[in-house]
């Protein structure tokens, strides 16, 4: 009897998720899909009154209806050729030879507003052995603590900051859902540019709040830190991905890639990702300070104000406070 109520529990869970799936993932015009989710739920109905009387004889019927009801999720498909949104169409192809980085479509654009701006692409060239640090960005962009964007910025000898921001890539008039998020809807990017363009965007022009907290860790560590995000960067180039919000978000991805750099326990909070800068504090990476001191110093909101469309913005949003 416990067997047969846990079947029935699970059989209730899994509609749940399918009319997610149906409404949220699904295509077609809303109607069709809000019709096939109370079709789904009739079937689901039925089926549990028969199974709860008969389970032995009905289970092979249960899990062909979950098979059956699954299948259009499954098959959909991650795509590279669709009309995006122009600050995403370009993936970065990135290419490394021994201790050369090469990055093409590197983004550098320059903003009037959140939306208007001079669109720019480059290709640029770093090298591993003039890597010198790392700032762990956090963009606060609601009033909840837990949800948030992060993004890395890795510091080069000459001055010149690569950032590294794992995003949906978005088409045309799409906006994010973390729900949609959930249910196959976004592809997923590595944006990878200068700090003019993705954290003036986002202090300047976003007005969101902005923690940029330098890591102290390993240049080791570092280094095998910026090859795991390239080295996705390249996976994707070759072949497109699915955003998932819990999963594969901007946190729970450079979670992997912290991972990938060294061991580090996992730990509940990495699918939230304004709690990723709390993770890091824990494991020493930002000193002995208290976080919500270190978070003040390095609100980096009105130098990035003062220093926007300057050149030398890397280092004048870094200037000791």
């Amino acid at each position: 009897m416990a067997w047969r109520g846990l079947g029935i529990a699970l059989l209730g869970t899994w509609a749940l998720w399918s009319t997610g799936a149906i409404l949220l993932g699904g295509s077609g015009p809303s109607g069709l899909r809000v019709v096939m989710a109370l079709v789904l739920w009739a079937l689901v109905i039925g089926v549990g009154a028969v199974w709860r009387r008969s389970a032995q004889e009905t289970t092979g019927a249960v899990v062909l209806v979950c098979i059956l009801g699954s299948s259009f999720f499954f098959a959909l498909r991650p795509l590279h050729d669709l009309d995006w949104m122009e600050d995403q169409e370009r993936l970065p192809s990135v290419s490394i030879d021994g201790d050369v980085i090469t990055v093409e479509n590197y983004r550098q654009f320059r903003y009037r507003t959140e939306f208007d701006w001079d669109a720019d692409w480059s290709t640029q060239t770093f090298r591993f052995s003039e890597l010198v640090g790392a700032d762990m960005g956090i963009e606060q962009f609601t009033s909840i603590e837990a949800i948030a964007h992060t993004f890395v910025s890795f510091r080069f000898t000459d001055g010149r900051v690569l950032v590294a921001s794992i995003e949906i890539r978005k088409e045309k008039d799409e906006s994010f859902s973390a729900l949609k998020g959930l249910f196959r809807q976004y592809e997923r990017m590595v944006v990878l540019g200068d700090e003019l363009d993705m954290v003036e965007l986002r202090a300047v022009h976003r007005q969101d709040t902005v923690y940029l907290h330098p890591v102290d860790v390993s240049a080791e560590y570092t280094e095998a830190f910026l090859r795991s995000i390239l080295e996705e960067a390249i996976e994707i180039e070759a072949e497109p991905v699915f955003y998932n919000t819990l999963s594969a978000s901007c946190s729970t991805s450079l979670a992997k890639h912290i991972r990938a750099a060294g061991p580090v326990r996992w730990d509940y909070r990495m699918v939230l990702p304004g709690y990723v800068d709390a993770i890091a504090w824990e494991l020493g990476w930002f000193g002995e300070e208290s976080l919500d001191v270190l978070r003040e110093r390095h609100t980096i909101n009105e130098r990035a104000v003062l220093a926007a469309g300057q050149e030398d913005f890397s280092s004048l949003i870094r200037a000791p406070r």
